[in-house]
């Protein structure tokens, strides 16, 4: 079966459930608000359904030769069961010559859900991120950067997020670009 991603924008009716899980799925400080990922430029927001039933969620943004994954979760009912691997999948199969990249949870002793961060680090090993050296501190939370294809520098996602938040709010959140 294949997946079908549907656009979300302020009329949609896929906003009430997208916009549930978004929440349930992310801690509220690593999270914008909904509204504003409803009116980013150069992001592509979706639904994910496989036949008619709602499987996820998954926010791109799109920047020249860059795909950044922003988001990306699956409804708690229908994990371990593959489709975050389909969902990552699609993706690289619609951009096969883009840059796509992602930041994921940094992986520490430090922190009490660290084997959580393993096994979503080990995920997107099995499909085909590696860990690009760079760290980022969004929204005052650490990342490691992932990269499916080619190389993505500190500068590049600092423009990347300068185009979607601007230049003030860019300096604000990003700390360390």
């Amino acid at each position: 079966m294949s997946l079908t991603f549907v656009p979300i924008d302020e009329q949609g009716a896929e906003i009430a459930k997208t916009e549930a899980l978004f929440c349930s799925a992310f801690p509220e400080e690593e999270r914008p608000p909904f509204e504003w990922m409803l009116r980013w430029k150069h992001d592509t927001f979706y639904a994910v359904y496989e036949e008619n039933t709602f499987k996820g969620l998954v926010d791109l943004l799109l920047y020249g030769d860059l795909v950044y994954v922003f988001f990306l979760a699956v409804s708690p009912e229908f994990r371990n069961q593959g489709i975050g691997s389909k969902i990552l999948e699609v993706i690289l199969a619609r951009y096969p010559k883009e840059r796509v990249f992602l930041l994921a949870d940094e992986v520490g002793e430090q922190y009490a859900d660290n084997l959580l961060r393993k096994r979503r680090l080990g995920f997107y090993g099995r499909n085909g991120f590696r860990d690009s050296g760079i760290k980022i501190v969004e929204f005052g939370v650490r990342y490691d950067m992932l990269i499916a294809r080619g190389e993505v520098s500190k500068e590049e996602f600092r423009l990347v997020m300068q185009d979607l938040i601007g230049v003030e709010m860019a300096q604000k959140y990003y700390a360390n670009i």
